[in-house]
């Protein structure tokens, strides 16, 4: 999935589930910032070394196991259930047992300024489990995707030279699909490899049943502090309405989701800058240190940043420890 569901969606889910604005707009920037986390190395704060978790997966090498098994897995392609014999399937199905059980551990998170956060990361995986069904986070021929179709113009148009460029791609993830999981709007069909049948899609329904599901998630949670309910089906209409709008201008999408639910965040900015937590957290002597994305390894293991108050109180730290507790808990329960 994009920002589109990541941050703008779980921030108008968690609003419409009784959290308050900024309560809501940290499990959404939490959502989010999965796909931002890009903290590679051990960083230097003040006389401290601080160990970052990745969960970004762009810009890897994914043939590494260690990468599959940190970040992709964990994080991205969770699959339908633990593992418990050979022969099991590593293969992420839409709300899962697996899912669920992350996002109980994630709601028992007892530091309260910690469990948005937590809960955040957890919906990250919770909404990939619709957008990346049937696929895996390990290289497998499970991923072997071919014979791409998109339906456009009412009729389906056959990606010929895409299809022989994604063919090329590892079979990790949806690597052979491209980025079609996980546009809202796009309907398609592929055939595995092997098999006769074609697997249609229908992101925008799919990704409509992911929200419905969320919505659920998020009104039973337990609140200190709950604000009015918003039904589902006060929601469902212009939820698939932005789903399913054929703007492809990313820019333009996020627009589309402020203003339809503006009288939501009155008091707070209802936007993403996935720059703003490290912000908050660190004092960079150059303003480029923080825009470490593109950064090698060698790179950001030279960085070097003053301590400041409040360091370990910032979101940005919790939400690489709540990124560690996750990781740790699928690992411990998937073999």
């Amino acid at each position: 999935m994009k920002i589109d569901l990541h941050f703008y969606g779980i921030a108008v889910l968690a609003r419409a589930g009784g959290f308050n604005e900024e309560e809501a707009l940290t499990i959404a920037y939490a959502s989010q910032y999965v796909d931002d986390s890009t903290e590679s190395e051990p960083l230097q704060v003040g006389k401290m070394i601080f160990e970052p978790v990745r969960t970004a997966h762009y810009g890897l090498e994914a043939f590494d196991w260690s990468v599959q098994k940190k970040i992709y897995i964990p994080f991205h392609f969770l699959p339908a259930r633990p593992i418990r014999k050979p022969g099991d399937t590593f293969l992420t199905a839409p709300g899962s047992k697996f899912t669920h059980m992350v996002w109980d551990h994630a709601c028992s998170e007892t530091d309260t300024a910690s469990r948005p956060i937590s809960m955040g990361i957890a919906l990250h995986t919770f909404a990939d489990s619709w957008s990346h069904k049937w696929f895996s986070g390990r290289l497998n021929s499970e991923n072997d995707v071919e014979n791409i179709h998109v339906f456009e113009d009412n009729h389906w148009k056959h990606l010929k030279l895409e299809n022989i460029y994604l063919d090329t791609m590892p079979q990790i993830g949806h690597a052979e699909a491209g980025s079609y999981p996980d546009l809202p709007q796009i309907r398609w069909k592929y055939r595995r490899k092997g098999q006769q049948n074609t697997s249609e899609r229908k992101n925008s329904e799919d990704f409509l049943k992911a929200c419905k599901e969320i919505h659920r998630l998020l009104t039973d949670v337990e609140k200190d502090d709950s604000t009015e309910l918003i039904p589902w089906g006060n929601l469902a209409k212009p939820i698939y309405y932005l789903l399913k709008s054929p703007e492809y201008d990313q820019e333009k999408r996020w627009k589309m989701w402020r203003e339809e639910f503006a009288d939501l965040f009155i008091d707070n900015e209802f936007d993403y800058d996935k720059l703003a937590w490290r912000k908050e957290a660190l004092e960079p002597k150059r303003k480029k240190d923080i825009e470490w994305d593109d950064f090698s390894q060698t790179e950001f293991g030279r960085l070097k940043f003053p301590y400041k108050e409040g360091f370990y109180e910032s979101n940005w730290v919790r939400f690489h420890r709540g990124a560690l507790k996750q990781r740790h808990f699928v690992l411990e329960n998937l073999l």
